[in-house]
């Protein structure tokens, strides 16, 4: 037992002296302790808190800069602040300033904020006698304007109207008795430096004669097809905003807003905006936003059903014409869902060209998102076309490739959620290779391929069935179910 506790002394004493050495060679110090070291870093430490609490933030937060303008113009005799408004695109909405606003004081002064990448437009009735004003634009997201005297009468009159796909909007108004100093001075991210004036690039665009308008579409119906047209009259209100409820039968639809034309020395033109909604849950259809003075939207419907019309950004209490076409629907396969029927009767329709025989389907699949690889059995010199659209779910975009040997065709959805094809002629007997690239929430696709024409006289079809395999009943299209 004495033996042991001795060795069992020695080796903690062995130990310890080993852990003084490495101590020695390796002092454990903390680098930052040194008296340079220690001044180094109060110096970044001061320099840290002297960027983050010295320095402005330079990004436009909207409820600061309301405080800011609310602040400043609290200091006038009449100041009012309105709750905020969430708008969409081609909303119009009268501004509805209080009486205190026009009546108590010399000068107006209004201040409209949204974000500083929203974008939105002040319309102003013209004066008694006097022309339409031109619509005033937001620049960085605030328009700040001060009219005195009898020019703030048009204030009562104004109308907001949203540019952006949607925007809160915030409005602050005062009255004083001379000209404030301006708002935008206490917003350092809305400032925009010196603002170059708009060259001239020609006369503004004029609407021709609602007779010509009509003669100009019904020509365009004809070389479609065969067509049925009809027309609608409505009124716009104050806000040149019209509504009425539609009954459609299934087939293929062109609806045509018309405006009537601008009267003799109107300085600005209202550019028409067109929604369609399906009723009763109100989702949208088709839309038209464009910078177009009229409207118009194309869509196909394989269901019959009530949509909702609504016209946005027309000249107030105004005429609006609505001509709606009608092509019948292409036939398609029963089997195939509410959603492909109306993509791919859409497709064939903007394409002004007849769908293909159905007696041409060769195959079909379905896939879902992703990149999905196919194979398409083909014979030399005849033609193909394969057709892309959704079956299920919200689609965002959908691809298509086609590739034979050297030869290799591709082409895409132009806008979300439309189908898209392809067509090709096959060089030689064999398999293509079809590559699908589909995204979207939910999405099931369906791609059809169809042979448009036939083979020279004589060439041999390619057996691509396994060995044994039955062969299938003639014109019965193979379907197949692919992932990616």
């Amino acid at each position: 037992m004495t033996v042991r506790l001795v060795r069992l002394c020695r080796r903690r004493a062995a130990l310890i002296g080993s852990r003084r050495a490495r101590a020695s060679v390796f002092p454990r110090s903390n680098p930052w302790s040194t008296p340079a070291h220690r001044a180094a870093r109060f110096g970044g430490l001061s320099l840290l808190l002297f960027l983050g609490f010295g320095a402005a933030p330079a990004r436009a937060e909207l409820m600061h800069d309301v405080a800011q303008a609310k602040k400043q113009l609290a200091r006038l005799p009449f100041s009012d602040v309105a709750a905020p408004r969430l708008m969409e695109r081609g909303e119009q909405r009268p501004l509805a300033l209080p009486r205190e606003a026009l009546s108590a004081e010399r000068c107006t002064t209004l201040v409209l904020l949204s974000h500083e990448r929203v974008s939105f437009t002040l319309h102003l009735p013209p004066a008694a006698g006097g022309a339409p004003e031109p619509p005033i634009g937001s620049v960085a997201g605030l328009i700040e304007l001060t009219r005195c005297g009898a020019a703030r009468g048009a204030l009562g009159g104004a109308v907001i109207e949203m540019r952006s796909p949607r925007g809160v909007l915030e409005r602050v108004v005062a009255a004083s008795a001379k000209r404030p100093r301006r708002v935008r001075s206490r917003l350092p991210a809305r400032q925009t430096g010196p603002v170059i004036e708009p060259s001239s690039i020609g006369p503004r665009a004029t609407r021709a004669s609602l007779p010509e308008r009509f003669a100009t579409l019904r020509r365009q119906a004809e070389l479609r097809g065969d067509a049925s047209l009809f027309q609608r009259s409505l009124m716009t209100d104050a806000t040149g905003q019209a509504r009425v409820d539609l009954d459609l039968l299934p087939g293929c639809f062109r609806v045509d807003l018309l405006g009537p034309p601008d009267p003799p020395g109107a300085g600005v033109s209202f550019d028409l905006d067109l929604e369609l909604r399906r009723l009763p849950d109100g989702a949208l259809v088709a839309a038209d936003h464009s910078e177009a003075l009229d409207a118009h939207v194309e869509f196909c419907t394989s269901t019959p059903g009530e949509v909702r019309l609504g016209a946005l950004g027309g000249m107030p209490r105004a005429p609006v014409i609505t001509l709606i076409t009608r092509w019948p629907l292409p036939p398609l396969p029963d089997h195939f869902s509410t959603l492909t029927k109306n993509q791919l009767a859409l497709r064939w329709l903007r394409q002004r060209t007849p769908p293909p025989a159905d007696s041409g389907r060769q195959r079909e699949w379905l896939g879902v998102v992703g990149h999905t690889t196919l194979a398409l059995p083909t014979r030399a010199g005849a033609c193909y076309q394969v057709v892309v659209a959704a079956h299920a779910g919200a689609p965002e975009s959908l691809a298509l490739e086609v590739s034979q040997g050297r030869a290799r065709v591709e082409n895409q959805s132009d806008e979300r959620g439309a189908a898209t094809d392809v067509t090709w002629c096959a060089p030689r007997n064999g398999q293509a290779r079809l590559r699908v690239q589909a995204q979207g929430a939910g999405l099931v696709w369906r791609a059809v391929a169809y042979q448009v024409s036939s083979p020279p006289v004589g060439e041999p079809a390619p057996d691509t069935r396994a060995p044994g395999a039955k062969k299938p009943d003639a014109g019965a299209p193979e379907v197949e179910r692919r992932a990616p």
